[in-house]
């Protein structure tokens, strides 16, 4: 067991006016030094060093080349022309980036979750506890599909642990939450397995409101 104040094999702390000396001999260019030196308060050297990974050095394992899936040795030099400011705007695409497809995931997930909560509600507000409009697979221990007895598990946690006051007033009031509401704690997972657990019919239903062409595009398996 390591001892809380073991240092053994632990690497030195560094100051932040140190980190970008290190950085400087290992041959990276810094053009604004006070500016590097803040992002790497704001941001963080670990963090940052995912980035800068693939401009240092590499030595290849004896005997491998550049197909072999092999270890490399990283060398503690940059290659030349690399500099903290090319790091960071990699930095901040990636950032960027991982925005806009999050927000993209978001409006596609809110989108098909209303839509199925919407024609599944036509049918019933409660139509996720009527086992007719699921699949017989559903109920199959052995079957690829989502089992429904731990689908309906972890609808019943989220409902129970919500905070929303959506979901609040009905439990309040000891009433059935209708799928419209209680679609509203489904995360991706519980929307996905749900519409995997739908008989045929249903999911087809689904599918023609979004101009799906297969039901398999939306089915989550095991």
């Amino acid at each position: 067991m390591i001892e809380a104040n073991s240092t053994d094999d632990v690497k030195e702390f560094k100051e932040y006016d140190e980190l970008l000396e290190i950085l400087c001999k290992r041959k990276m260019v810094i053009k604004d030094p006070l500016r590097a030196q803040r992002k790497l308060t704001q941001v963080g050297y670990y963090r940052l060093s995912g980035y800068w990974y693939t401009a240092r050095k590499f030595d290849w394992v004896d005997g491998a080349t550049p197909e072999d899936k092999k270890i490399k040795k990283v060398q503690n030099e940059f290659h030349a022309g690399t500099t903290f400011e090319d790091v960071f705007g990699l930095y901040l695409f990636d950032k960027h980036l991982r925005i806009e497809i999050s927000d993209a995931i978001e409006r596609i997930e809110i989108f098909l979750r209303t839509i199925i909560a919407h024609e599944i509600g036509r049918i019933s507000p409660t139509a996720y506890l009527d086992k007719k409009q699921f699949s017989r697979d559903a109920f199959n221990p052995e079957s690829k599909i989502p089992n429904y007895d731990d689908w309906l598990e972890r609808h019943t946690k989220l409902l129970d642990e919500s905070k929303e006051d959506c979901i609040i007033h009905y439990r309040n009031r000891e009433q059935p939450v209708p799928i419209w509401v209680a679609c509203e704690v489904w995360d991706f997972g519980t929307m996905s397995r749900f519409f995997s657990m739908l008989t045929g019919k249903n999911q087809d239903m689904i599918c023609n409101r979004i101009d799906i062409d297969s039901r398999n595009a939306l089915v989550k398996t095991g």
